[in-house]
């Protein structure tokens, strides 16, 4: 039997973070938050995604990230405005890599 297939959600804000998994219809099926650190942000985000990652067993067929601040043409680097510390971050790999 195939996994079933769904999005992957997550939101960086300056006071906290969150992170959900999203059917193909856009039902929300799993959500979780933790505070933004001020710092070790990335690998309090990355311990959020790999939370909800584990609470739901499917198959991300892409991922949307919302966060204050510009991005890469490319868009793979981001620098957010709420995390001084991520200036060209490499966000897109990053998470990419951890998915």
């Amino acid at each position: 039997m195939s996994r079933e297939r769904a999005y992957l959600a997550v939101d960086i804000g300056g006071t906290k973070m969150l992170c959900g998994i999203v059917s193909m219809s856009g039902e929300v099926l799993t959500q979780d938050r933790t505070p933004t650190p001020q710092h070790d942000v990335w690998d309090a985000l990355a311990a959020l995604v790999s939370r909800v990652q584990a609470s739901r067993d499917v198959d991300f067929v892409a991922c949307g990230v919302g966060c204050g601040g510009p991005m890469s043409d490319q868009g793979d680097k981001v620098s957010n405005l709420h995390v001084t510390s991520w200036q060209d971050f490499p966000l897109r790999s990053s998470l990419a890599a951890l998915t």
